[in-house]
């Protein structure tokens, strides 16, 4: 309490007593710090795609577990007061209670100071948390995490749970907006992996490589549109054209006569993916509606339907397919169930359908700046050729959206470019939603982002 009291006084906030009060109730919960890791080992194997060849790996490596609050009380004094008005004001912008995150680093020294090593940023999609990158064993019994720190002795790896899911939760009086989903879009969850990042951990932004799956692939993108940032991975991101960006497009397509694009963009008139994303997300909001009628109903019964929903959903979540090994594939899908399960419950119905709708919605990329097709040039994404959420045609409808804006700009052929190119590695990787996330080719590929030579 004395911390938030000595934070307004010092900048003579005047804050609401409920808002202060949650905000004092989050700082006095005990939040773990980068002086007490825990010790993990790795131990197992990893196909290296350069060499073909299977790397055998053990080692032990720190995991600190903390949150954006905890590290904003330990080093809120070495900030000016301009800078701690500024990171309270962006704080309470995000809605959210706090962001809970891991880091990973085999550096036994270190404490915090990302000077001269590789970051990578992971981000979750909807429903799922940080524990997809560093909880699930792929085929040689090691996470995405240890593959990472395997390839690069200098990575550290940070997995934010993000956008309501996990530990990240949002205010009460946030989700209780009429307008609540706002705070679900993907251009909100870059916000709050943006203030993470830059505001609270302070990462040199030139060293980070941000690899997004899903709703993450899409926050991807959006981090993407900052100059500062220069490498990102979108993994079947969940970036679909909006019907309004499809409509203008449509419109500038028959002004300028370009047949070619007005042919192609007839394929996104019902767009599969956006579709599917809708029906779900208006199955939750019947739960979630279910819910709230009065309390009326037995908590088995709501449980009951919480189940049921994830039933229907989970093989669309996951995907038939990730490595194509039948045990294996079971064994991941058996973890990514276990996690999504705890994000799917009656306490979080109301983010899981907002952000399901938001998603649905899709993004109007023709309000996008010419600088912001920058992010179609700067992400390597990545498709699961079985993936029924996410399917190639929409990797193609994404960056045909950024090529129409494109056009007459000095952007336009590299646009096009990065379509080509795009289209070409979507058909690197065979398997479901979640085949890009345990793929050792993707993971490669975001470790030689990584370790590329500084911008």
């Amino acid at each position: 309490m004395c911390i938030l009291i000595s934070m307004l006084a010092e900048l003579e906030i005047e804050t609401p007593i409920e808002t202060a009060k949650e905000t004092i109730d989050t700082l006095k919960q005990p939040t773990p710090s980068f002086e007490l890791p825990k010790i993990r080992n790795c131990n197992g194997s990893y196909f290296e795609p350069d060499i073909k060849e299977t790397n055998h790996v053990n080692f032990e490596y720190d995991q600190y577990s903390s949150s954006a609050m905890s590290q904003l009380k330990k080093n809120f004094d070495k900030y000016s007061s301009a800078e701690k008005r500024e990171i309270l004001d962006k704080h309470e912008a995000l809605g959210l209670e706090n962001i809970a995150f891991n880091v990973f680093s085999k550096d036994k020294d270190f404490k915090g100071d990302y000077t001269n090593k590789n970051v990578y940023v992971l981000l979750h999609g909807w429903t799922a948390n940080k524990d997809i990158f560093s909880e699930v064993s792929m085929s040689g019994g090691i996470s995405v995490v240890e593959q990472i720190m395997a390839m690069d002795p200098d990575a550290v790896i940070i997995c934010p749970d993000g956008n309501g899911f996990g530990k990240s939760l949002f205010r009460e009086d946030v989700k209780a907006k009429k307008n609540f989903g706002e705070y679900c879009t993907s251009e909100a969850y870059a916000k709050q992996m943006d203030f993470l990042i830059r505001d609270v951990l302070k990462v040199p932004l030139e060293q980070v490589t941000v690899a997004g799956h899903s709703m993450g692939g899409a926050a991807t993108y959006q981090l993407m549109k900052n100059e500062d940032y220069k490498n990102g991975v979108a993994m079947a991101p969940a970036a679909f054209p909006s019907a309004e960006t499809i409509r203008r497009f449509k419109e500038k397509a028959k002004n300028i006569g370009y047949a070619n694009i007005e042919s192609v963009l007839k394929q996104f008139n019902i767009n599969g993916s956006a579709l599917l994303y809708n029906i779900l997300g208006s199955s939750v909001t019947l739960g979630n509606n279910i819910r709230e009628l009065g309390g009326k109903l037995p908590a088995p019964f709501v449980e009951k339907i919480v189940e049921n929903i994830f039933t229907i959903i989970t093989p669309y979540l996951m995907g038939k397919t990730i490595e194509g090994a039948k045990q294996t594939d079971g064994k991941i899908i058996n973890s990514l169930t276990g996690i999504h399960s705890v994000e799917i419950t009656p306490e979080k119905y109301k983010v899981v359908s907002e952000a399901i709708k938001q998603l649905g919605k899709g993004i109007d990329y023709s309000n996008w700046k010419p600088d912001d097709y920058d992010a179609f040039i700067k992400v390597i994404t990545y498709w699961g050729t079985e993936d029924v959420l996410v399917q190639p045609n929409d990797l193609e409808g994404n960056i045909l959206m950024a090529f129409m804006g494109a056009m007459g700009t000095a952007k336009q052929d590299i646009i096009d470019h990065a379509l080509s190119q795009n289209l070409e590695d979507s058909q690197k990787i065979v398997g479901g939603h979640y085949s890009t996330v345990y793929n050792p080719v993707v993971i490669a590929d975001i470790v030689k982002l990584g370790r590329s030579p500084r911008h």
